[in-house]
């Protein structure tokens, strides 16, 4: 389960990212700043794949991906590679042109299914993977919501309306919103942007905000309703 919402705020790209995972995965790296062929890039670590959900750099991408927990699931004993490296290709991309190629050489036979935002200031795009057909891509909404809840699909549309409802007008709203334990339902805070289960829970925000000639990544480890917004971790680059 993971929650994502961007939207344009001031002439900035701003973008608020809560990941969800079980309580058995490893902690995630805090966000590190990596540089190769040319390009810089941040990027918290995953340490069990190595890779990432999200990323930013200094060519003015912003890369997130989310599990399709109702696409065509693998077996998990299928030598599959890890949806996160495919964050980590895309971060060292210095062009459109070169993600798309990143994206249409991915190894989707040995994938499951997953939702992927490519977000700059001129075009903001979502590429789905069901884990059956050819990846397809279309304008990317402002709101994503991922869940393997067996009643996912009223989770989505009550965080949607929820969102909606609240209006949001500055990256503060919108990072208040994921600290929230709202929407709820009979108590259960499965549904809420800041979720909680036996089994798992929203484990870390990220907050990114690109203008001209910079971008900037705040980064905040453990459940986002906790979460000391004046005691962030910062890191950012330069857009060139």
């Amino acid at each position: 389960m993971c929650s994502l919402n961007w939207r344009k705020f001031n002439d900035r790209l701003s973008l608020v990212f809560t990941r969800d995972e079980s309580v058995l995965r490893a902690p995630s790296l805090p966000p590190q700043r990596f540089a190769k062929g040319g390009i810089e890039y941040l990027m918290p670590v995953d340490p069990v794949g190595g890779g990432s959900w999200i990323s930013a750099n200094s060519a003015g991408f912003i890369f997130c991906l989310l599990n399709d927990y109702q696409g065509q699931l693998k077996s998990a004993q299928a030598d599959l590679v890890s949806r996160g490296q495919l964050i980590k290709q895309l971060a060292e991309c210095k062009s459109m042109e070169q993600v798309q190629h990143v994206i249409k050489c991915w190894p989707y036979a040995k994938s499951q299914p997953f939702y992927l935002l490519v977000l700059c200031n001129t075009s903001q795009t979502i590429w789905h993977f069901d884990g059956i057909r050819a990846v397809t891509n279309q304008p990317a909404p402002e709101q994503v919501y991922s869940s393997g809840h067996p009643d996912v699909e009223s989770i989505q549309s009550l965080r949607a309306k929820f969102v909606k409802e609240s209006n949001p007008k500055t990256i503060s709203d919108l990072i208040r919103l994921h600290q929230s334990h709202q929407p709820v339902v009979d108590s259960d805070l499965a549904y809420s942007l800041c979720m909680h289960r036996e089994e798992a829970c929203s484990q870390s925000l990220t907050v990114i905000e690109l203008a001209t000639g910079e971008v900037n990544m705040r980064y905040w480890q453990g459940q986002p309703c906790e979460a000391n917004l004046d005691k962030p971790i910062v890191k950012s680059l330069l857009v060139t």
